[in-house]
């Protein structure tokens, strides 16, 4: 496949892929890209810089409306660090789409009032259960690098995350390896 034209996305998220120097889809996003347009859960075993942020990020992006209020995707990630990194990244696609993205625990956005919303496990808990952030329309879940999540003991708090989540919402799990942890965790909560 040539451009990201040839995968039927929209004009505004190819030029945004465009001006991030993003031309030609890799193999795993041209793969990826129509089921998770199509609203499917997804396992994607892969790692960090195979282009796994677009494959999900522009399938988000795209139904999205940018006009609807408060978050629809959540995405859980091993750090704060990793959080900050991946929504600064999504951000720029976004601000060509009208989307805004946060990080829990960013000075540069209010989580609340995003459509993409990245924290830890742990962070989206106690936001959560302190009322900053409300969960009830995440029409997506991510889980970004689970293998790495379930190394440093967070896979506890990511059931506990998907237990605020609508229950029909999409969910997408990224992990390299995929560890007997993570099939349990997709085989319960990401199977379809």
């Amino acid at each position: 496949m040539e451009s990201f034209e040839e995968l039927g996305l929209p004009a505004e998220l190819v030029e945004a892929l465009a001006s991030e120097g993003i031309e030609r889809p890799t193999p795993l996003q041209e793969a990826a890209i129509p089921v998770l347009r199509r609203g499917n859960n997804l396992l994607l075993a892969a790692a960090p810089g195979s282009g796994t942020l677009v494959a999900w990020g522009v399938a988000a992006l795209e139904r999205l409306d940018p006009e609807t209020p408060g978050p629809s995707v959540l995405v859980l990630t091993p750090t704060p660090e990793s959080a900050q990194r991946l929504a600064e990244s999504l951000q720029r696609l976004g601000a060509v789409t009208g989307h805004n993205v946060a990080a829990l625990g960013s000075p540069w956005a209010l989580p609340g009032r995003a459509h993409v919303v990245f924290g830890t496990p742990a962070d989206v808990l106690a936001a959560t259960v302190a009322g900053e952030l409300e969960l009830g329309r995440i029409t997506m879940l991510v889980v970004d690098q689970a293998d790495r999540i379930e190394g440093l003991g967070g896979l506890g708090a990511v059931e506990e995350v998907v237990g605020f989540l609508p229950k029909d919402g999409q969910r997408v799990v990224l992990a390299l390896p995929v560890t007997p942890g993570v099939e349990d965790l997709v085989e319960r909560h990401a199977r379809r």
